[in-house]
Order: structure tokens, then sequence, then C-alpha cells
């Protein structure tokens, strides 16, 4: 594990948006389209879709769009893009921006059923989210599914009138030829991590050690219970209770004194009544979008939490923990 600090991921970011086009480019393809960055191959026909617009969307080529039709019925379309080193919070982020995307396209709040989902393969384990919405259009429904596969990202967007047991096998077939398992083998991330510190972590030096003890028992919580093949895929902050086991460490803080000016008091404090009223499952589901990997039979208590919530105001940037765990991609 390697400290860094927090300023580099500014020039990460703008790196990575430096790349993308103003605008999406049409490539013009006959016969086998091959991505360029993977060797992924793309047929004019897949089972008895033809195979309709090919988007572009970096300079380099690296992140496409492509969409298969057959009029009338459905359309699919697969995408594959770079996704980075994989931080903290990489998939849920993407995700949710990937519904946001659907919503905004929809121009209308619009609302999902979701859940996780996961693929195991030869080598590899990827996890992904998965959402079905009904959108007024020119189809009625649209099934969403989002793997995060190491340095890729691969989503795949059925829209079709009616979302059937035909239509789920469908994704089944494309996800079986487009495996994201084998987008991981391509570039599997580096599982020594980084573990970035923000500097306004030094403003309260007392109460930092319970902040940084909670990011290492979710380095800690991953090594133990998730597979090295699963986590180069992508850091697995999915799984509730690696959040849990890791905000359990603030329990350990005894001094709840804070002031209005020191942020890093009011989030300990803050965890730490959730803790005691008992809601810390529910606090971190809510805060999380519910975007989370929820053990079989667990129970939750959502009424109970938001009359709790009401009564105590319990507000706070779980953007802003401090710190970032990243598994970095190969170079």
């Amino acid at each position: 594990m390697r400290y860094c600090v927090f300023s580099i991921l500014i020039f990460i970011t703008l790196w990575v948006q430096g790349q993308e086009r103003n605008s999406p480019k049409l490539i013009k393809s006959r016969g086998d389209y091959v991505h360029s960055a993977t060797g992924i191959i793309f047929p004019e026909q897949m089972e008895d879709y033809t195979r309709k617009n090919i988007y572009s969307f970096t300079k380099q080529d690296d992140n496409i769009e492509v969409t298969y039709e057959v009029p009338e019925k459905a359309s699919i379309a697969i995408k594959i893009y770079p996704a980075g080193d994989g931080t903290e919070g990489r998939l849920r982020r993407e995700y949710l921006k990937t519904l946001q995307e659907v919503s905004d396209a929809a121009n209308k709040t619009t609302g999902f059923e979701q859940g996780p989902v996961r693929r195991v393969g030869t080598k590899y384990i990827c996890n992904g989210f998965k959402a079905v919405t009904a959108i007024k259009g020119k189809y009625g429904t649209s099934q969403i599914v989002l793997y995060e596969c190491g340095s890729w990202f691969l989503s795949v967007q059925i829209a079709a009138k009616d979302l059937d047991s035909s239509l789920n096998a469908l994704e089944d077939k494309v996800l079986n030829r487009y495996d994201p398992t084998r987008l991981t083998a391509l570039k599997p991330l580096n599982l020594k991590s980084d573990f970035i510190v923000a500097p306004a972590l030094g403003k309260d030096r007392e109460r930092a050690k319970y902040v940084l003890n909670s990011g290492f028992k979710k380095l800690e919580w991953a090594n133990n219970n998730v597979p090295e093949n699963e986590r180069a895929s992508g850091f697995p902050d999915l799984y509730l209770n690696l959040h849990i086991a890791a905000f359990k460490e603030f329990a350990e803080c005894k001094n709840e004194n804070f002031s209005p000016d020191n942020p890093i008091a009011k989030l300990i404090s803050d965890i730490n009544k959730v803790i005691k009223a008992g809601y810390l499952s529910e606090f971190i589901m809510k805060q999380y979008s519910m975007v989370m990997i929820v053990p079989e039979n667990m129970k939750f208590d959502f009424e109970g939490y938001a009359k709790w919530q009401a009564e105590n105001k319990i507000s706070m940037d779980m953007h802003s923990l401090y710190y970032v765990i990243i598994y970095r991609q190969p170079k």
C-alpha cells in the first residue's frame, strides 16, 4: 500500500477529459468492425439484429458505442470505454451517471428497478449493476447493465416494447459474446493499492487516526472477503458489509465533543449517533443510493430510520471521507 496526496486526482481527471471529442463521431464500417483498443469484434449481423451505428466518443476511438436493431421490435446498444484506475466508488458513480443520462434523454425523472449482477468467468469475476425502467418513446422499456472490468467499463442497454424472457435471453447471449471478464483479462488492476489522504485530515490529528483506521479496515475486509480475481476488476466497495466494518472503527473514538468548524469531529460524531441508534445499515444504503451488494436475509427498517433521521437531522457528504483507495490500472 502506498500513500499519496489528493492533488494528483485533478491531473488524472483532466487527462481523461482532454481525450474526449467535442461531439460523437459516426464511424463508417463495412463488414466486421474491430475495436482497436481491445480487439473486440462487432459484426454487421448479431442474431436477428443488424448493426445500425458505430459512434466514437474519444480521439483514440477507445470509447465506442455500437447499436444493433430489429426495427419496431428492439435495439441493443453495447458500449466499451476506458474506466481508468479502480478508485473506490468507481462503479457506483458510473452507474448512477448512466441512469441520469437515461433520465435526461427521456426529459423526465425516471424510476428504476435495480439490483447487483455478477459475472464469473474462467479467470476473473466482474461485478455490475442492472436497472429496468419504462420509458415512453419508440420502445417502451429499457434494460441497462453496467460492469466494471479492470481498466474498462462494459455497458449493455436493450430497449424493447416488451422485455420478456426472450429478451433476457438475448442479454445473456450478448454478454456471452462480449464477456466482461474477458475485458478484465486484457488489463486487470494492480492490487497493490494506493491510499490517498486529503491534507485536510491533518486539521484534527487526534481523530485522524480513526478516519485512517476506517479506510484501512476497508482494505482488510476486501483482502479477507473478496478473491483477487474479483478485485482485479474493481475495488469491491459495493459490498455493504465492507462499509459496516469500516464505520464501526469510528465507535472507538470516545471524544464526542466538536465545534462547528471541525467537520472531521462532526463526521465521526454523526456516524456514532447512527451506530448507537441501530441504523448503520440503513444509513449506508441511503447514502449510497441503494447501489450496494447486500447479504442474503439482511433486514432493513427504512421507515424507522426515516423517522429517526427526521428527528436527528444527520447530514454529511459521504464523498468527503478524507481518503480515497485506488487499484491502479497497468501502464
